[in-house]
């Protein structure tokens, strides 16, 4: 007979006192107490989809119960396994010993790790696995091939180079099988980059869906060998297509447009941060390709106004739901253009940061809002030339049953009177859950008007409002209204409004007045220099604390 276990004891009791809730999207595991719910809930009917395991040595003696409990359920689709920091032998030697127990898709991730601390343990485990993401860590790749059921892999920092990728393609059957891989700041260079083409170009069969390169220093000839590689695949099923940052020009950008035209179902493609200059004719090679484009990132890619114009003209007739194109030049004409893309069938998501809109550009976007009944996602920030008419004119187009959720509206050069319609917006539209209005030129008025509307507001989660210079009396403000008034808050950015010691304190005193389970309020970004001296900043981070609230900055 066993000995009695309290912990479970006590989790069984919860768990029954918990039994309306017959079912949760998933449990992080970190400790022997969520071990033993997770336990519990499983063994009394409950279900999840997926179970996260973070490393401890605290939650080894568990692992076989819970394993057993999620074997006999069945409901479980997903066991996420995660090591942050050097493996722990036990750890890995009990979730491998536990892995054939189960039938779910099993998904590791290490970070900062030195695999050679538990390489047996770790490379046993890695035959079972799905999914392997891997962050700043060092010893991995060598012993890919024994991943066979691997689908996903995800290499960010780990500082593999041109050989690594030489040694990722080195497993063929491995390489076929691969359904999304994404390789971030991984210094492959030129070299990797045609190592990578050549895998393509030589494989017998190509199942990759999602394919995420960034932050790589590939440049055109890169991408033209990964490209030609892709495209000599037979029924390449790609549908998502990443390659932002990655040292393309103007020579490349007609090699991403063969890229998108080439792969019928590609519906999401990001080419950010890679200058293709003012001149470039990718805006017409997207002809054709409109109808199946879902969502296109091209922001940061330097381009001037024709190209602007021909990218909106080759799409005017698609189905596409988000468009970022930030930081391109456009005037009247182009955001014209940009108008009557939300018009045919609605974007859900547009991001125009930094594209110089004046007045009349800003009047345009507000007629075409102002008949669109789709989007959800609005971002102008950095445009500082649409003044107030043009202002008013966009926060008036969204009428009471918008299905806005998220605006965003920095470094536009907002007063006071629109921070009162913005307040009026949040209160009369029921789902915007995250506002930005920082770093503009909102007064006191202007902030007690989104104070009020926070205070007010049933959907906001995330509202950032720093760089605009309240002072102390704002701070008194912020306190009573949005700290201890607006209860679904969850993030709440004031950094920059020079609150100092007295305004600190105020903030200080709102903290301590929450209460635990209560207020939703999580995050609170803040500059030190704010607080009036690092012994405020100190202090507000320690309210904070007691809160169960992370104070940032």
């Amino acid at each position: 007979m066993s000995e009695p276990n309290p912990i479970l004891d006590s989790c069984e009791q919860l768990v029954n006192c918990m039994s309306f809730v017959s079912s949760m999207y998933g449990l992080r595991c970190n400790s022997l107490p969520m071990m033993s719910f997770a336990t519990a809930f499983l063994a009394a009917g409950g279900e999840t989809g997926r179970i996260r395991l973070i490393k401890s040595a605290h939650i080894v003696p568990g692992l076989q119960d819970l394993c057993e409990q999620i074997r006999d359920c069945g409901t479980v689709s997903t066991l996420c396994f995660e090591c942050h920091g050097d493996p722990d032998p036990d750890f890995l030697k009990a979730i491998a010993a536990c892995k054939s127990n189960t039938s779910s898709e099993k998904e590791l991730i290490l970070s900062n790790c030195n695999v050679t601390f538990a390489e047996e343990e770790l490379f046993g485990l890695l035959s079972s696995l799905t999914e392997l993401n891997v962050f700043n860590s060092v010893g991995i790749l060598c012993r890919l091939w024994t991943a066979q059921w691997l689908r996903s892999l995800k290499l960010q920092c780990n500082n593999v180079g041109p050989q690594g990728m030489k040694m990722l393609v080195a497993n063929s059957s491995l390489w076929e099988q691969l359904e999304e891989l994404a390789i971030k700041n991984e210094e492959v260079g030129l070299e990797g980059a045609k190592t990578l083409g050549r895998a393509w170009a030589g494989s017998n069969r190509c199942n990759l869906r999602y394919l995420t390169l960034s932050d790589q220093s590939i440049k055109s000839a890169g991408i033209l060998s990964i490209v030609e590689g892709l495209l000599a695949c037979k029924n390449l099923p790609l549908k998502e297509f990443s390659a932002c940052i990655c040292g393309i020009d103007a020579e490349g950008a007609e090699t991403l447009a063969r890229m998108i035209r080439g792969t019928p179902g590609l519906e999401y493609v990001d080419i950010s941060g890679n200058y293709l200059g003012e001149g470039t004719s990718i805006g017409e090679s997207l002809k054709g390709c409109a109808t199946k484009l879902r969502q296109l990132n091209m922001s940061y890619c330097g381009f001037g106004q024709k190209t602007v114009g021909d990218i909106c003209r080759s799409l005017a007739l698609g189905a596409l739901e988000g468009l970022n194109i930030g930081s391109s030049a456009m005037q009247e004409n182009e955001a014209k253009m940009i108008a009557d893309l939300l018009l045919p069938r609605g974007l859900v998501r547009l991001k125009m940061r930094t594209c110089k809109i004046d007045t009349e550009g800003a009047l345009c976007l507000a007629a075409g809002i102002a008949k669109n009944r789709t989007l959800q996602l609005l971002d102008l920030s950095n445009n500082r030339s649409m003044r107030k008419v043009g202002l008013v004119a966009l926060l008036d187009a969204f009428s009471t049953d918008y299905p806005i959720e998220k605006l965003k509206l920095a470094y536009c050069e907002l007063g006071d009177l629109e921070a009162m319609i913005v307040g009026r917006l949040m209160l009369r539209t029921r789902r915007l859950y995250a506002v930005s209005v920082a770093d503009n030129e909102i007064g006191l008025a202007g902030l007690k008007a989104i104070a009020e509307a926070a205070e007010g507001s049933s959907a906001l989660r995330k509202l950032s409002i720093g760089g605009n210079k309240f002072g102390a009396e704002g701070a008194k403000c912020i306190a009573e209204k949005i700290i201890n008034g607006c209860r679904p808050l969850i993030l709440l950015n004031i950094s920059g409004i020079q609150m100092g010691a007295e305004g600190t304190c105020e903030v200080i005193d709102a903290i301590l007045r929450l209460r635990i389970g209560v207020t939703r309020l999580r995050y609170i970004i803040v500059n030190v220099s704010d607080c009036g001296g690092k012994e405020r900043a100190k202090a507000l981070r320690k309210a904070g604390r007691s809160k169960e609230i992370s104070v940032f900055g």
